[in-house]
């Protein structure tokens, strides 16, 4: 082994073992001081909130991994083209706005995934005497899943949705259609075919609705 690779290697390390715990460091500073803000706001109160048991009770991936990766993709956004940003939103949209993601955090699993973790095992590779073509291989085929899969994912989940509302836009313009031609408004329409039509479009017009009635406007909710 030369001593490129393993400066290299202990380079890595060091980094990846430094980020990870500032992450965490910083994580439960913030948790800590939300949570003396709210013992605070709520000391007259009369109940009893034990916030280190509702702690306790979250799950791993809730207590570590999500604020984690949550904040670092505070700091990889500062780093992260505005383009990028976007793009990921608009899919995010597309997909269905899926519950608890947004671009940021995609942004991270990529980092994490696509390049901090093949460069982990390029390097354990190195410091066990394993380098070779198969551990190359290995560092691509994590760096092509991390990088590349997140987005693959979401385009299929936008592509699987957008073939829903196609699939369910006909049935929706009959009703649609009907419901004025009866004489009922636009809005009072939309509500019959919420009603009557379950499906990914219905949904999509419930969620319009609701936004309208929350006072955003009629194009800027039918564009969201």
């Amino acid at each position: 082994m030369s001593d490129s690779y393993l400066a290299l290697a202990l380079t890595s390390t060091f980094l990846a073992v430094g980020l990870f715990t500032a992450l965490v460091v910083a994580t439960r500073h913030q948790r800590r001081r939300a949570a003396s803000v709210l013992e605070t706001q709520l000391g007259s109160v009369d109940f009893v909130i034990d916030l280190k048991q509702d702690e306790l009770n979250r799950s791993l991936t809730q207590r570590l991994v999500l604020p984690a990766i949550n904040g670092f993709g505070t700091i990889v956004k500062r780093f992260t083209n505005e383009d990028m940003l976007n793009r990921f939103n608009h899919k995010l949209l597309l997909a269905g706005s899926p519950t608890g993601w947004n671009a940021e955090r995609i942004v991270a699993v990529r980092v994490l995934v696509g390049v901090l973790l093949p460069a982990l095992y390029l390097t354990i590779s190195v410091l066990s005497g394993t380098l070779d073509k198969l551990a190359l291989a290995g560092v691509g085929l994590v760096f092509y899943v991390g990088w590349f899969g997140p987005h693959s994912l979401l385009s299929a989940r936008a592509s699987r949705r957008q073939e829903n509302i196609r699939r369910d836009l006909p049935d929706i313009m009959d009703l649609l259609t009907i419901s004025v031609e009866a004489g009922l408004g636009f809005d009072a329409a939309v509500g019959q075919c919420i009603t009557n039509i379950k499906g990914t479009l219905s949904d999509e017009l419930a969620r319009v609705m609701q936004e309208m009635q929350l006072g955003v406007a009629r194009a800027q909710a039918s564009a969201i």
